[in-house]
């Protein structure tokens, strides 16, 4: 990786003074400091965990740089010298200390894409002129509110605001159209507005570990969205335009206060993985058959006593968790699910398995534990000569 004469004075000049024990002409790159070339020009630098308070203004000299990594140090702030590399598209400045985004960030004309974790930032610099900014992660920080010209970015693509003292959001967040990816979580939210649905863009979106006790029927509108994780609120139920979600591929609803599976899910004929583990869950109607590309079923910790027959039309089905309920017998349906892998049925009230269970051919394993079964010795036998790993 040869360096121009210019760069490697750079470059030996900056290690040197972020660590004296980096001399110049006995370091090499390694995970934590190092650097990457192209045609004798650096273009990503990494100085990562090293505890340093300030970096020096010579980075500027490296014009060339397209990716900073600063993460894991004691930062407060960036070098003015900072504007001079016109190239900078990623900048990663998570785990420091900064309690405001340096303004020396809004001169870049090629920045893309901000990571800035684990601060401790109030505010964000105002004007913003990145238009060009497609990524903005700020997760775990201390902001109260955004400023108005981050709802004007017209090419952000990922958006992530969790974990910081924000218990709403103004409407006009919806006029970022271009938004693929939003992470609200742990940000005490109460209600969502109606224009959530505007977001027509979205493939992903995080709600979980907020207040919420309903969902606007405008969610229905986000015919892209393929991640859906709203566990951890006070949610009994969805609105039934939950039903237009044909895309959708993960539902994470734990930790919440559903007593019945709603009916709208029904129809998520795409879903592959459904986890509902943590809420009061008694009830699972039998069209439960109807999802017939799950293949993750996520049930623990509810008050389920029996499951319906519809359970085995899950001909997708690869894992199956009914751990901690209050189940008595399972239908004998479950032998038809052929491409189940695991199936956990610890700490239920099962006294016996129907013999159909041994049809399933695919199980590689079975935990009985805490379930007090009687007469299963033939059945097990006959799953684990199949090379089933059965815990009892």
């Amino acid at each position: 990786m040869e360096l121009l004469p210019s760069q490697k004075a750079v470059v030996q000049s900056l290690i040197s003074q972020v660590n004296p024990a980096y001399r110049a002409g006995e370091w090499n790159s390694n995970e934590l400091v190092g650097f990457s070339a192209k045609n004798g020009f650096v273009q990503k630098l990494w100085i990562c965990g090293q505890n340093i308070n300030s970096l020096p203004q010579v980075i500027g000299k490296l014009e060339a740089l397209e990716v900073l990594d600063l993460r894991g140090n004691h930062l407060t702030d960036l070098p003015l010298g900072l504007n001079n590399c016109r190239k900078l598209s990623t900048v990663i400045l998570d785990d420091n200390r900064f309690t405001e985004l340096p303004g020396c960030l809004t001169e870049l004309p090629a920045l893309r894409h901000i990571f800035c974790d684990n601060n401790s930032l109030q505010s964000i610099p105002a004007p913003l002129a990145w238009q060009t900014l497609e990524t903005l992660s700020l997760h775990n920080n201390q902001l109260r509110n955004l400023p108005e010209p981050l709802w004007g970015f017209s090419n952000l693509r990922k958006l992530v605001i969790g974990q910081n003292p924000l218990d709403s959001l103004p409407a006009a967040f919806t006029r970022l159209e271009t938004l693929s990816e939003l992470y609200l979580h742990n940000l005490d939210l109460e209600t969502l507005p109606e224009s959530l649905g505007d977001l027509d863009n979205m493939t992903i979106l995080d709600l979980g570990h907020n207040k919420l006790t309903d969902l606007p029927d405008s969610i229905g509108s986000l015919n892209k969205l393929k991640t859906l994780y709203i566990s951890d609120n006070a949610l009994q139920d969805i609105p039934q335009a939950f039903s237009r979600l044909l895309a959708l591929e993960y539902l994470g609803m734990t930790d919440n206060q559903f007593t019945r599976l709603p009916e709208a899910i029904f129809e998520l004929r795409s879903l592959v993985e459904l986890r509902l583990y943590h809420n009061g869950l008694r009830h699972i109607d039998n069209s439960i058959g109807e999802l017939q590309q799950l293949a993750e079923l996520y049930l623990s910790n509810n008050r389920l006593a029996h499951l319906p027959d519809g359970i085995g039309e899950l001909s997708s089905l690869r894992t199956l968790d009914l751990r901690n309920n209050q189940l008595r017998a399972l239908p004998t349906t479950i032998g038809k699910l052929d491409n189940l892998t695991f199936l956990d049925l610890r700490a239920n009230k099962l006294r016996r398995l129907p013999d159909t269970l041994g049809d399933l051919s695919a199980l590689r394993k079975l935990d009985l534990r805490w379930t007090n079964l009687a007469e299963t010795d033939t059945l097990i036998d006959k799953l684990q000569k199949r090379g089933c790993r059965v815990l009892s």
